[in-house]
């Protein structure tokens, strides 16, 4: 497995802050017989919005982006892309 990953952290301002990911992964198999229709390499590409409302409050924004890339001979398996995002409220006691 080759993994690499730059992620990028800045604040908008007091309470707000944008993190963003760029990630790529490579796998390499021992036998390319067994190897067909799994994962080849992958992409991602994703962020977090944050929001402060309060010293332990925040609300969070997540979007994400992945393109992964399968072995050829197997014709089922399609390298479609995926696209997830959620929101959520940090509360911490």
């Amino acid at each position: 497995l080759m993994f690499g990953a730059l992620v990028l952290m800045h604040d908008i301002s007091d309470r707000f802050s944008a993190q963003c990911n760029l990630l790529y992964a490579s796998y390499d198999y021992d036998d390319d017989s067994i190897a067909a229709g799994k994962i080849d390499s992958a992409i991602e590409v994703s962020g977090v919005l944050s929001y402060a409302v309060s010293e332990s409050t925040s609300i969070e924004y997540k979007l994400g982006y992945l393109t992964p890339s399968y072995n050829d001979g197997a014709p089922e398996v399609l390298e479609d892309a995926y696209i997830g995002h959620a929101l959520g409220l940090n509360v911490e006691f």
